[in-house]
């Protein structure tokens, strides 16, 4: 149960980052601010965003 479980958090945190790392390649190609990258207007610094990528996704529908 424990391995599943440790499968489980390195799988959210492998496709999360790949995720995250696509979101900011894509802003940093197309918003290019030279102090911070924002997603979705809102300002986010991109710790923040990488950080809590999924939940900004859910925030934000």
């Amino acid at each position: 149960m424990k391995n599943k479980i440790i499968k489980i958090i390195k799988w959210y945190l492998m496709i999360h980052m790949a995720i995250s790392s696509l979101l900011l390649v894509d802003y940093a190609l197309f918003v290019k601010e030279s102090t911070k990258i924002t997603w979705k207007g809102r300002g986010y610094p991109v710790t923040k965003m990488i950080l809590l990528g999924p939940l900004n996704i859910l925030y934000s529908k």
